[in-house]
């Protein structure tokens, strides 16, 4: 799961104002999820449109939510494979390079298939929103009770 720098403080800041600022999280990342999910279908590699059309949001419990899919060619889409892999905006996105080195393969075969990245960059795009959203919703909920 990307963690994004920052946003740990500001969770922790706006709990201190209970049920209210649930809320004002909750809107935020549905805001965000919805971005990221639109981003990343405008970014996605077209032949039939299937992989556009499988990105999709989940919401895994409260304040968590999953955008992504579940064809089992995306991450070799979102990657590459062989000598085309490119993981050089995984760290932009907070992830470590061995989350994707496994779609360099083993060397049996020579597939190589150019990367096209459409998930992480979405996240990348969407993430600064999120954070000025919460810290805006902070300072909102402090003024209100200050």
């Amino acid at each position: 799961m990307a963690q994004i720098k920052g946003l740990n403080s500001v969770l922790k800041n706006l709990e201190k104002f209970g049920k209210e600022a649930e809320n004002e999280i909750e809107d935020a990342l549905i805001k965000a999820s919805a971005n990221i999910e639109l981003d990343a279908k405008r970014l996605a590699p077209v032949n039939l449109g299937k992989l556009r059309q499988s990105v999709n949001t989940n919401k895994i419990n409260d304040l968590n939510y999953s955008i992504g899919t579940s064809l089992k060619y995306a991450p070799y889409q979102e990657f590459g494979t062989g000598g085309f892999v490119d993981l050089s905006y995984l760290s932009e996105a907070e992830y470590t390079s061995s989350y994707a080195a496994k779609f360099r393969g083993k060397g049996k075969r020579k597939v190589n298939i150019p990367a096209q990245p459409f998930l992480f960059p979405a996240l990348i795009i969407n993430r600064g929103e999120l954070i000025k959203d919460l810290k805006q919703s902070l300072k909102r909920l402090i003024n209100k009770y200050n």
